[in-house]
């Protein structure tokens, strides 16, 4: 039996404290930071993931999610010892992408640019290919208005139903009376720089009647032979049609904005959803197709998302009680059964690359606890070791992407707490990040050295073959960018109930033609192994052939650079420079910060820019060991604030020959930097206008008279004016 508890609630409300605990430390961008060249133009009816093939190319993704501590930890603050900075001289655990969420009624209420410098930042210190999950928490303006269920909300958008796109009305492609699509559009025209994996709604499927998502077909209350009850979907309260009809919109609106983005469905939990999704269209009559609704809700999404926590998986009965099989192979083969479970289901609706483009798949909830707690799997040893054979078994079953839950724990050791509340890659952290020791425990130390070992290496299925592993050894090889080079992922499977000891050998094959290796441990310390047989433990290490042990007393940096060469910034602002010290494994990694200009930027000891009058400077960055030095140039620039629309006082006028009327131009934002218009009159001989907006009615005749802000044609408007 499979049991989802209340993790994913309690998850999605610690991401949404995460967003409020910081939201009032963040200065609005002034500047949309989207990508040039935008569509912003409606899809073809024919253009969807039925047709339209995704795939991702990148690493695999080490991610996490976030997490709320409290309002002196900001989102930066928590990327900073998940990634590692140069900030606060944090490691990190080495995570490569995030997985924050952007709440309708958080942007509503802060302004949709409120996390930008918040996104900038992830990225500059190394998170790429985010995944964000939106959707959930409708501000109450916009909530549907429909109960469902008497008595419960809706967590549905009203006016879900209306069109998608509309005229250009309003400033925008889309229809602004169809609150859910102004919503992503406004999300994604901003943060499409740093997102890859777009995630619609955060456990849709999370119920309090656990049994009808896990029973199988015609097995009482159960979601293959009928739609879910929306009175016991918690976290949407509304048909599955509606959220097929969400997946639609955000399929249309996020690839019109970026064709390269993926749609997800959000973090599922069981496989009989998703099968309602994909024989479903969002037709709310019941999902019957309909020339308005053709497809079913595989159309609407290239993306796979779902959560697993093993720990509710290593149990079976057999009659006689229960039988248990608690150790990380076995909680790693739950993870492979529960996706090859869900890879059939869509086999079965022919998304399996033969009828209609494959699916992307990512995990976007998993872990198990560091500590046990009542009959559930718990050990730092084998916590640590799950996610290190986590990381290498979904690579070898088509998964691009695990984020773990969560940083830290919510509780010390010696405190009676829930299975969750031992999860994290820390022990419990400080009330803020300048104050107190960050206690790392094995799961952040062993995520980091696979993240280092195989981050920008992918699995070769061939060569793994080419090993010829036993069954009594796990693992696999991963090959460099050029394909030239392998790190080889090892462990002695275990297979005993709470008991991570295992032993086996592994002589590699003569023709890879081994003399010696290198063995590395979870925690980094290298082993020299001769010949071409190598002993392992149920501890994964990561072995390089022919390879010689580094130098460990003392290495010397070579070089430093920035990542970025020039860097342009507001007066005011803020900015966290990042310089990368050569190698990464360099013995002293201090350095120094210099501005050549204080009166344009000052510089900190840990790279933090800040502006102070517009001009340019240089900033220089020197090694302590070696005295490398780097530079970036810096732009600092006077406050710009982008003009939105324009409105004038009247959009139309009857005027008499000889009469004089003034009009008047409304700036949004009311602080918009560019407030220069030029004022045309199609025909002077009907009316003219002067350079202020006032209108001289000179013949009988209709002409229009147009208030255009300078440089921005698109923004023009315009009145009709009929001399009588």
């Amino acid at each position: 039996m499979r049991t989802k508890l209340i993790y994913g609630w309690i998850c999605m409300m610690a991401l949404s404290l995460a967003v409020l605990s910081s939201c009032v430390k963040k200065e609005t961008a002034d500047e949309d930071t989207g990508k040039t060249g935008e569509t912003d133009t409606p899809l073809q009816e024919s253009d969807n993931a039925n047709t339209r093939a995704g795939k991702y190319e990148g690493y695999f993704l080490y991610g996490s999610n976030m997490q709320w501590m409290n309002s002196n930890w900001a989102d930066e603050d928590i990327a900073d010892i998940l990634i590692g900075s140069e900030r606060r001289r944090r490691e990190g655990v080495g995570v490569t992408s995030l997985r924050p969420a952007l709440y309708e009624n958080f942007v509503e209420t802060y302004g949709y640019d409120i996390r930008i410098s918040t996104f900038e930042y992830y990225e500059r210190i190394g998170a790429k290919n985010n995944v964000v999950f939106i959707g959930d928490r409708p501000s109450d303006q916009h909530r549907e208005r429909k109960q469902h269920i008497p008595g419960i909300a809706s967590e549905s958008y009203e006016n879900l139903y209306e069109p998608i796109w509309d005229q250009g009305e309003n400033e925008t492609p889309v229809n602004d009376r169809n609150y859910y699509a102004l919503y992503v559009y406004e999300l994604v025209r901003r943060y499409r720089d740093y997102v890859k994996f777009w995630e619609i709604k955060n456990e849709p499927d999370f119920t309090y009647a656990p049994m009808c998502g896990e029973n199988g077909p015609g097995e009482g209350c159960n979601w293959w032979d009928r739609d879910p009850d929306p009175e016991i979907l918690a976290n949407l309260h509304a048909p599955v049609q509606s959220y097929i009809r969400m997946l639609r919109v955000s399929y249309e609106v996020i690839k019109s904005l970026d064709p390269d983005a993926f749609v997800c469905v959000g973090g599922i939990g069981y496989e009989s959803f998703l099968d309602a999704i994909l024989r479903s269209t969002d037709n709310p009559d019941g999902g019957k197709p309909a020339d308005e609704y053709p497809y079913t809700g595989g159309a609407w999404f290239d993306c796979l998302s779902y959560h697993i926590y093993p720990m509710y998986y290593l149990k079976k009965w057999s009659g006689q009680g229960f039988q248990y099989s608690r150790h990380s192979d076995a909680a790693v083969d739950a993870v492979v059964s529960q996706n090859r479970l869900y890879v059939d289901v869509l086999k079965k609706y022919g998304y399996d690359g033969t009828k209609y483009p494959a699916k992307e798949i990512i995990i976007t909830e998993t872990n198990i606890p560091s500590r046990q707690v009542g009959d559930y799997i718990g050990s730092e040893q084998s916590q640590r070791n799950y996610l290190i054979k986590a990381a290498v078994a979904t690579q070898q079953n088509g998964v691009s992407a695990i984020y773990t839950y969560c940083p830290w724990d919510f509780r010390e050791e010696n405190e009676n707490g829930q299975e969750y509340d031992y999860k994290g890659f820390y022990r419990p952290i400080p009330d803020a990040p300048e104050s107190g020791e960050l206690r790392m425990r094995e799961s952040g130390i062993g995520w980091r050295t696979a993240s280092r070992m195989l981050g920008e290496r992918k699995y070769d299925a061939a060569e793994t073959a080419r090993l010829n592993l036993p069954a009594s050894v796990g693992g696999g090889a991963f090959h460099s960018a050029a394909g030239r080079d392998y790190v080889y992922v090892l462990w002695a499977k275990t297979g005993r109930d709470l008991d991570e000891t295992a032993s086996a050998t592994f002589t590699f094959p003569p023709s890879l033609n081994v003399a010696k290796m290198v063995s590395v441990s979870w925690d980094e310390k290298e082993t020299a192994v001769s010949g071409s047989t190598i002993r392992l433990t149920g501890d994964p290490v990561f072995v390089m052939l022919n390879a010689d042990i580094t130098d460990k007393e003392a290495i010397p940096v070579t070089g430093v650079t920035f990542n970025r060469a020039s860097e342009s910034i507001d007066t005011g602002n803020t900015l966290q420079l990042v310089a990368s010290v050569a190698p990464r494994n360099a013995t002293n990694r201090k350095t120094a910060w210099t501005s050549a200009n204080t009166s344009i930027a000052r510089v900190d000891k840990f790279g933090v820019l800040t502006a102070v009058a517009p001009g340019e400077t240089v900033v220089t960055v020197e090694t302590e060991d070696g005295h490398k030095t780097a530079t970036c140039n810096i732009t600092v620039r006077a406050v710009t604030v982008n003009l939105s629309y324009i409105l004038i006082s009247s959009a139309y006028e009857h005027m008499k020959a000889g009469e004089t009327l003034q009009l008047g131009v409304e700036f949004f934002p009311a602080n918009a930097t560019n407030r220069n218009i030029i004022w045309t009159s199609g025909n002077d001989n009907v009316a003219t206008v002067d350079r202020t907006g006032k209108i001289t009615a000179v013949a009988v005749g209709k002409t229009v008279v147009t208030a255009t802000p300078e440089g921005e044609e698109s923004k023009a408007k315009s009145c009709t004016v009929q001399v009588n």
